[in-house]
Parts: C-alpha cells; structure tokens; sequence
C-alpha cells in the first residue's frame, strides 16, 4: 500500500477512535465563548434530555452529578454555562448574580458564617457582613428537606450548584470538589 494511503488510512482510524472516545466519555463543549472543553465520563453527566425540572435548559453549558454514586436525593448537581451568557440573561433584572457574579466587586462569601434568612417555604443564606442585595443561597421547602441553589463564578465560566439544605454548611468544599473535576476533564 502507497505511503500516502497508509497515512490517510491512519489518520482517518485515529479520527475515528477520538470520536468513539468522547462520546464514551460523554464529552460536550462548553459554550464557545467562554472557549473551554470538557471531556466529561458519562457516569457524570447529565443528558440535556434528563435534566431535572429545577435545572433550566441548556444554554450552551453542561450540567454533571458531583456524586453520581450517591442516592438520587443526595446528588449535588452542578451546571456550567458561560460568564458572559449567565450575565447577558441577568442584565437589568433584580438578579442575585448581578452581585455575586457579573457585578465589579464579587461577593467574598468563603470562611464568612452564612446566616439563614426567611421562613420555613423560601428562605436564603446570607452574610450579614455584605451588603443587604448579596444572597450566597437560596433554598425553598421540599420532600425532606430544602432545596437549594448557588450561583459561584469559576474563571470565565458559572457554576450553578444544587444541593440540598443540609449541605449548605459544606459548599465551600462542593465548589472545590467541582473546580477539580472541572480542571481534571478540560481538554
């Protein structure tokens, strides 16, 4: 076989192993924006047509379980989409990511005591030291507890983490847990 018929065979092989790679793994790209790619293992993510009704639709983003081998209750799932998208939706709205993530001076909420502000149907947590428009999380009443959500701003990208109100104690260690899978899975 000619030379130049073995190297395109090659190439052609190899291009074909690095797709059935990918989708094994589940691999999606990050909004192009932003300019990141992810090679997420499917055990990890979560499909655009599996997403939970709490979670909005894709936007150019991903969604994945910090713990996929916990109970279905006890999953914390954590989506990913742009800076630039979440603050392009959230411009001229009372949004809370207006002040935590796309305003000049981000909220400094890590190793600050977070207090829990409402009542027993929607409620959020918040320092007390920030200003009274900073709101780190907010949670409403559910099935065994409180759901929660917190918009953290990660580089050019967003993380939206949910999690139960149990765990709100624990979300500086769940961002860290999802900027290391983050960094382990970027290509």
């Amino acid at each position: 076989m000619p030379t130049t018929r073995r190297r395109v065979l090659r190439v052609a092989v190899a291009s074909t192993a690095l797709i059935f790679m990918g989708s094994a793994h589940g691999a999606r790209a990050l909004e192009q924006s932003a300019g990141h790619h992810y090679d997420v293992p499917r055990a990890y993510l979560i499909p655009d047509s599996t997403r939970p009704f709490f979670l909005p639709p894709s936007r150019g983003g991903f969604a994945f379980n910090l713990n996929p081998e916990a109970a279905l209750p006890d999953q914390v799932i954590v989506g990913v989409e742009s800076k630039a998208t979440v603050c392009a939706r959230a411009r001229g709205s009372p949004a809370d990511v207006n002040v935590t993530v796309c305003g000049q001076a981000k909220a400094s909420w890590r190793g600050r005591p977070l207090k829990r502000k409402g009542d027993e149907i929607f409620w959020i947590y918040a320092d007390d030291a920030l200003d009274r428009a900073t709101v780190i999380v907010r949670c409403f009443a559910a099935t065994g507890g409180g759901l929660c959500m917190t918009t953290i701003p990660w580089g050019e990208n967003v993380l939206s983490i949910h999690l139960r109100d149990a765990d709100v104690g624990s979300l500086p260690r769940l961002v860290d847990q999802s900027t290391k899978l983050l960094a382990r899975w970027e290509r």
